[in-house]
């Protein structure tokens, strides 16, 4: 498939909102007024680089799986999402894993429970 040159103009955007906002935290959110607006906000896209990701990431997961199916139904649609799990969650697996140890390195403390919460995608609702 041929490459979606505005695509590429949104997602250079979106780095650009993502490591602007990045930088601009990291130094603690100095102002930077000039006419009497904040430049580092403006710069930073109001916080919206990590959105415009999702959205583009959608559109291409949409692009993949209209290309290879004919005709819509459960059963490719779900297979399409079962490869694209066993392709992505063992990457995430390691990371979960290895920030664990490095948790356990520093506190003395294992995190098993939030380790676990993590691994079946229930952590944001078990803080």
């Amino acid at each position: 498939m041929k490459r979606i040159e505005p695509l590429d103009g949104l997602r250079t955007c979106a780095v650009l909102g993502v490591l602007w906002a990045h930088v601009w935290m990291f130094f603690k959110n100095i102002p930077f007024p000039l006419a009497g607006v904040d430049i580092n906000r403006l710069l930073a896209f109001g916080g919206i680089g990590v959105d415009l990701f999702f959205v583009i990431s959608g559109f291409c997961m949409y692009l993949m799986y209209a290309k290879k199916v004919k005709q819509f139904n459960l059963e490719s649609y779900g297979s399409f999402f079962v490869k694209r799990w066993r392709r992505i969650a063992p990457a995430f697996y390691a990371v979960v894993l290895v920030d664990c140890f490095i948790y356990l390195v520093r506190t003395g403390v294992f995190p098993f429970n939030n380790m676990l919460a993590h691994f079946f995608f229930i952590n944001t609702i078990t803080d």
